[in-house]
């Protein structure tokens, strides 16, 4: 009795587990279908990262907690081998808001401008300016296909901004923690950045040596210049200590929230590209031609080898006093996801391209606190 007790209740419990995992699935959502690609962009203490089963689950886990991040605890994971990611989010998610969060590496560099390019960087950041107001007013005025006509110019720009720094060492790997906070005094928000004590010592080495000198601090996320601070001369002793640094602008506050999420979760492993959305509302795709031949002919393996499986009638039916003998078939076989300004410790001469897919353009001061 004791033990027909325990197999019941033991039962019981996996019903009710099982009931729960139902329970939680998405009924209602919108699918994502993510290709995982080798990064196109390494930090200076990376090798080459290649499509793994490791390194698919690693962007996995660092997706799910930007998802979580911004609300989206219920979301939903498969991963198809070898590069498929598929992500479930409820419907009616801002896919608009949280595309950036899924496409971007999230890799922020901190890089030093080469000397005697102040005039060609200037020059490059207003031409990259007005390109991006004219995109964002035909944007605004729904001329969507001749804004997106200006994009190969923007890169172009935006390439030639990247030529006039230097590599740099410190990234975000070096970043222990990253906070959205709003302007006292403005409706302006930036990112406050705190770098552990690695990227604390490289931070002041780097700002000591630009102390002075002009030449700006470029802060990079992926390719794209978020701020050029220059750095005063008052810190040409020591450099700016205390492992603080803060990305200023005209962000918004959902610019500012995602710039936030995208540092402080950490880079995604590997890039990841949205090939296909559909809803849980759409048609099932009807099987192709190809596929219903596949599928009648294992219709009909299936019935032959049911069929293989019948014992033969009994003799006495067919009038035979002799006896049968049933053999047994063989078993079929098992088948086998603002250009902020110029942030300036104390100048500010620069204003560098801050329009990322997940932030604003802000407008030209931006700041590295010490």
């Amino acid at each position: 009795m004791t033990k027909q007790l325990s197999h019941y209740l033991l039962g019981a419990a996996v019903v009710s587990v099982m009931s729960t995992a139902c329970s939680n699935q998405l009924r209602d959502y919108t699918e994502l279908t993510l290709q995982a690609l080798p990064p196109q962009q390494l930090s200076p203490n990376q090798t080459a990262v290649t499509v793994t089963e490791e390194t698919v689950e690693a962007t996995q886990a660092v997706l799910k907690k930007r998802l979580s991040a911004v609300g989206l605890s219920r979301t939903e994971f498969t991963i198809e081998a070898p590069d498929t990611i598929i992500l479930r989010v409820p419907q009616g998610a801002p896919l608009e808001a949280i595309a950036p969060l899924i496409t971007s590496r999230g890799l922020l560099t901190f890089r030093s401008q080469k000397p005697e390019t102040e005039t060609e960087l200037a020059d490059s950041i207003a031409a990259l300016q007005r390109l991006l107001v004219d995109q964002n007013t035909l944007q605004q005025t729904s001329n969507i296909a001749e804004a997106e006509a200006l994009q190969p110019q923007i890169d172009e720009i935006r390439a030639q901004i990247l030529s006039l720094f230097e590599p740099g060492e410190l990234t975000s790997e070096m970043i222990a923690d990253a906070k959205a906070v709003q302007n006292s005094g403005f409706n302006v928000w930036e990112v406050r950045l705190w770098f552990n004590s690695q990227g604390a010592d490289k931070f002041a080495q780097q700002t000591k040596a630009l102390a002075g000198t002009g030449r700006a601090l470029g802060i990079f996320l992926e390719d794209v210049l978020l701020s050029a601070p220059t750095v005063s001369i008052d810190y040409a002793q020591a450099g700016i200590v205390g492992g603080e640094a803060t990305v200023s602008g005209n962000f918004t506050r959902e610019a500012a929230k995602a710039l936030e999420v995208e540092i402080g979760s950490g880079e995604l492993p590997l890039d990841l590209e949205i090939v296909s959305v559909r809803s849980s509302d759409d048609p099932v795709p009807e099987p192709t031609e190809s596929e219903s031949i596949e599928d009648n002919d294992a219709t009909d393996n299936d019935a032959t080898e049911n069929n293989s499986t019948e014992s033969e009638p009994d003799a006495s039916s067919e009038g035979s006093t002799g006896e049968t003998t049933d053999e047994p078939a063989d078993e079929p076989a098992d088948e086998p996801a603002d250009e902020p300004d110029e942030a300036a410790t104390t100048d500010s001469e620069t204003s560098p391209d801050a329009d990322t897919e997940n932030s604003q353009e802000a407008s030209e001061e931006s700041s590295t606190d010490e």
